[in-house]
């Protein structure tokens, strides 16, 4: 996750980091996809944060330490160019 700040995300890469994960978690669970589990119901199972959401998480925290920086911090003077 580091570096997750940065990258671009695009609906097609979070269906298919989900489906990765979820795959991977079904298998953990000792579930096949004809269970008819669903997604929710295996993470809540299995006790997992999904990964999206922990890089949103991430995101969220960095935005927040770049507007606790000073006007003259380097994050700072780059996200006031970029939004214009």
């Amino acid at each position: 996750m580091d570096g997750s700040e940065y990258w671009t995300s695009k609906a097609r890469d979070a269906g298919r980091t989900t489906a990765a994960e979820m795959k991977y978690m079904r298998i953990t669970a000792s579930h096949t996809w004809t269970d008819y589990n669903s997604n929710t119901e295996i993470a809540t199972e299995l006790n997992i944060t999904p990964v999206l959401g922990k890089i949103q998480a991430y995101r969220r925290n960095w935005l927040q330490h770049i507007n606790r920086l000073p006007r003259n911090g380097l994050p700072r003077i780059v996200k006031l160019q970029t939004k214009r």
